[in-house]
């Protein structure tokens, strides 16, 4: 070969593997440029924690009337999410009415003597639950990266790995965590608001299982924009549409890490629940 083949070879080389090398290593910075403008757009750097209250409807993971089929539905007429990002810890409460006709599935769990509601449905009363996340454990962390404003303080947690594309006009933002166990994936629209969130974990009943939410009808709240209508999903299937009503940010309530070291558990392991039967006629 002579030397101008050399030379037209080389260049060749270049232009194949030295400018996709060249790119990667730019994604970095536009995945950085990219949070920070979503973060500053919806004023998630000054957020240190939020409550939202609403009403919609709640469906009961791994009770599907049929394999494979969505979940049962209740009513909520109270939901209330506290998210301390310090902490960080969520918590949910809700109250839910089983008035879906005909009822189909479960999700009132086992007959329970001292509240006198499970095992059959449709439940005789409303049903109260609560469930507190420790975001300091694997599977807390990314169901707290699954809320719009936790995905992006998690992208800037986790900015090594976070990487960013185009996708339909709007910008597609993914990072890993824990040794690139979990991989996170937000996108953007061109108001830098944050529309959707997704990951995969694992689930006992489903195995590796999608979780998303999705989120729209933006507002501001002394320049903290968030979402009044929230959708989440799990494998596919709604487990929770609320429209919201009242949103806080950085108020007095607050939720603190409870005491001790927190167990890693399983990824799929879900967060504690406490249930109760609420008097019929209560008004909620």
């Amino acid at each position: 070969m002579n030397k101008t083949s050399s030379m037209f070879v080389g260049a060749v080389a270049l232009l194949l593997f030295g400018l996709p090398r060249s790119a990667a290593q730019n994604t970095g910075s536009d995945a950085k440029a990219a949070i920070d403008a979503a973060a500053t757009a919806m004023g998630t750097t000054a957020l240190q924690s939020i409550q939202y209250t609403g009403t919609g409807q709640f469906y009961a993971t791994g009770q599907a009337y049929h394999p494979g089929g969505p979940w049962p539905r209740y009513t909520v007429t109270k939901y209330t999410m506290t998210v301390n990002f310090a902490t960080p810890m969520m918590r949910q409460e809700l109250v839910r009415v089983d008035d879906e006709k005909p009822p189909r599935g479960g999700g009132v769990g086992g007959y329970n003597p001292v509240t006198f509601i499970g095992g059959i449905r449709p439940a005789p009363a409303p049903i109260a639950d609560t469930q507190t996340i420790d975001g300091r454990t694997e599977a807390g962390a990314v169901r707290v990266w699954l809320t719009p404003h936790g995905f992006l303080k998690g992208a800037a947690a986790n900015l090594g790995t976070a990487r960013v594309s185009a996708a339909r006009g709007k910008q597609v933002v993914s990072f890993t965590a824990f040794g690139g166990k979990y991989t996170v994936t937000g996108t953007t629209n061109a108001q830098n608001l944050v529309e959707h969130v997704e990951a995969l974990m694992d689930v006992a009943f489903t195995g590796d299982t999608r979780m998303e939410g999705d989120y729209s009808g933006y507002r501001d709240f002394g320049g903290v924009k968030f979402p009044m209508h929230i959708v989440m999903k799990e494998g596919g299937y709604p487990t929770l549409d609320v429209t919201l009503a009242e949103v806080t940010p950085n108020g007095p309530t607050a939720l603190e890490a409870p005491s001790g070291a927190p167990g890693r558990g399983a990824a799929g392991a879900g967060p504690p629940l406490s249930r109760r039967r609420l008097p019929t006629g209560c008004g909620l």
